[in-house]
């Protein structure tokens, strides 16, 4: 079975990637490797990839630029969301240092230069062994937008509702899940509106979020709130637009 690896790295591990990109080629097994990840096609409506493999491994190589580069951390709000989609697509970090307690929850492949077949190897095991699990992606970055959504969710209204647009790969839906998690522990109903178990809820405070709404049947999960008799409702809408950004309003 052709496995892809997926190098993602900033200008500060260019050199690592080359040469990690070579021993893959040189591997002799069923391997493909892609480092043009910025040309990467996205999934219709979805900020995750377009998988070209039966099996796809994504390898980040964590350098201290990785970490502010705007391009870095698009990249991995995409593998993280296509990650949370199934089984074929896995993530690896790859470091000579140690990784920022926001990616401890990948797989993580320690290296020392030159870089020598043997770390595709240990790429490939991490990979194998922490397959079974579905591992949750770290929320990294944007708290401030995730704090103006708590605001917003916690404020006085009876029933309010805000718009988040963004590009696939800004993080949006990412975003989303954690204000859902968040308001969760806090309480409340909170969910996508296509998860069945949201609407019929006795829980008093809900939260709905309408991912893809210029394509969702939106018009239904209103009318089924208008007509709810929860104290506090809230409803986010999820738009793909250019740039990130959020719209709160009352309803």
């Amino acid at each position: 079975m052709r496995t892809e690896i997926i190098i993602s790295h900033a200008p500060g591990g260019a050199d690592d990637a080359t040469a990690l990109a070579t021993r893959v080629q040189e591997y002799p097994e069923d391997l493909s490797v892609d480092r043009e990840v910025h040309r990467r096609k996205f999934a219709n409506n979805s900020g995750s990839f377009v998988l070209k493999a039966p099996a796809t491994i994504f390898v980040a190589l964590i350098t201290p630029d990785c970490l502010t580069d705007d391009m870095c951390q698009l990249v991995m709000s995409a593998a993280a969301e296509t990650a949370e989609q199934g089984d074929r697509f896995i993530v690896v970090l790859l470091s000579s240092t140690p990784v920022p307690a926001s990616y401890q929850d990948y797989a993580t492949v320690s290296f020392t230069r030159p870089i020598g077949l043997r770390v595709v190897a240990d790429i490939l095991s991490a990979a194998k062994v922490n397959r079974p699990v579905r591992r949750p992606s770290p929320f990294v970055g944007k708290a401030d937008e995730l704090q103006s959504l708590v605001d917003w969710c916690t404020s006085p209204e009876t029933h309010a509702g805000a718009m988040m647009v963004g590009a696939p790969g800004t993080g949006r839906t990412r975003l989303a899940t954690e204000l859902c998690a968040r308001m969760r522990a806090d309480g409340w109903n909170a969910g996508f509106g296509d998860d069945s178990g949201l609407l019929p809820s006795s829980t008093l405070r809900i939260l709905v979020v309408i991912d893809h709404a210029e394509i969702a049947p939106a018009a239904r999960i209103l009318k089924a709130l208008h007509a709810s008799t929860h104290d506090r409702t809230r409803v986010l809408l999820l738009r793909d637009e250019e740039t990130l950004d959020i719209i709160l309003s009352p309803a």
